[in-house]
């Protein structure tokens, strides 16, 4: 029997059936959502704005989620596709340096999108979470759609940047996604139970408790693509010694770093080469990585620069990921240089001819050949972004 209590009780995607019916209420006909986030901060939203007016330029606002950090924020919005969770945290869950130094409003999502994400998949949807620094410039759904693997990604060292995600329903969305919050939440939430048992070195609190998403993520395919879980890129290297934590052994100089290079080039071995066609570009098939999941017949694939793409913005990128500027001004800045800044959903949107700049020394660049390991001397830790 079918429950007559509203699933969208407060906007609330905890109410009971709210994953569902708000998948139902979005989906575009081939079942697939958009999933953005935002802060309560006037920055954040203005991002988020300048995304969605994008959107609707492409007609794929309908099919977007907004989660938001609370029903005030969606109310100040002012946008009927905005969302929250009574899950998320409001304070720091612990004493970790990474919550004691770095705590804003990012750590209250790493783990809830992901989750809601392993919902909306549990629930027979397709998520692409998308972050609001990036330039829309064709629909990728068509493209997503006709790649075999359930998990596509954005390009990063090792393998995949957390920025840019699409899974639909298949065994490695699923089992990525599950493992992948729940990481995130074991070690925000309860560092002194499980850093120790983890990292063999880490010995005393207050652990550093990384709970960076990306670094996680990467973690993650890795331990798919081998059948056995591995913390050391996301972990037991931000447990050795750095600037925030200066105790604890030197990260270049002990086993685990050795053993980390080691499951990265194994993971790196098993890479399978396939290729897609992307509508905006036809008649050209562009290679892609994939990376196959022990004991399933799936993969993650690691989509084509054209179709998820760094720094510069090119006329023929589908989606474009601003992680090579950091800090809002200079992402603004950038935003309005290339035509792509109006933080107004209603406003009008006309994709950029292309940059005639290089992209920034920091920005990521993928060939379609198989990823190349980071190297360099010294502790590179990746902190929140």
């Amino acid at each position: 029997m079918a429950s007559l209590l509203s699933p969208f009780f407060l906007r609330d995607l905890e109410a009971p059936g709210a994953v569902s019916a708000v998948g139902k209420e979005h989906a575009s006909a081939a079942g697939d959502i958009v999933l953005l986030a935002t802060g309560p901060d006037v920055k954040s939203i203005q991002m988020a704005k300048n995304t969605m007016r994008m959107l609707r330029g492409l007609s794929l606002l309908p099919h977007t989620v907004l989660l938001a950090d609370s029903i005030e924020t969606c109310n100040s919005i002012g946008y009927s596709g905005c969302y929250w969770s009574s899950r998320i945290i409001l304070n720091p869950p612990s004493a970790s340096v990474t919550l004691t130094k770095f705590w804003d409003w990012r750590f209250k999502f790493y783990y809830i999108k992901k989750k809601l994400m392993a919902r909306f998949v549990g629930a027979g949807y397709g998520v692409l979470q998308c972050d609001t620094d990036t330039v829309w410039q064709f629909n990728p759904f068509p493209a997503l759609r006709s790649m075999p693997s359930s998990v596509v990604l954005q390009y990063d060292r090792p393998f995949a940047n957390a920025g840019i995600m699409y899974a639909r329903p298949g065994d490695a969305a699923s089992m990525l996604l599950n493992e992948l919050a729940y990481r995130i939440q074991l070690v925000q939430n309860r560092p002194d139970d499980a850093v120790p048992r983890i990292v063999s070195f880490a010995k005393k609190a207050p652990f550093y408790g990384n709970t960076d998403d990306q670094t996680a993520l990467n973690d993650v395919i890795l331990s798919l693509a081998l059948g056995n879980r591995s913390f050391l890129g996301s972990l037991a290297r931000f447990e050795a010694s750095n600037r925030y934590k200066p105790s604890g052994p030197e990260w270049h100089a002990i086993e685990e770093s050795r053993l980390h290079i080691e499951q990265i080039r194994k993971t790196q071995s098993l890479f399978k080469m396939s290729s897609v066609v992307l509508p905006w570009v036809p008649n050209t098939r562009h290679k892609y990585s994939c990376v196959p999941v022990a004991g399933t017949s799936d993969s993650v694939a690691i989509a084509p620069p054209m179709l998820f793409g760094h720094l510069p913005v090119k006329p023929k990128t589908g989606i474009a990921h601003l992680a090579g500027v950091s800090g809002f001004s200079a992402k603004t800045a950038h935003l309005k240089r290339i035509g792509a800044w109006n933080p107004d959903i209603n406003g009008t949107w006309t994709p950029p001819t292309g940059e005639r700049q290089a992209a920034p020394q920091n920005a990521e660049k993928h060939s379609g050949k198989r990823p190349a390991r980071k190297r360099g001397k010294g502790n590179n830790h990746q902190l929140p972004s």
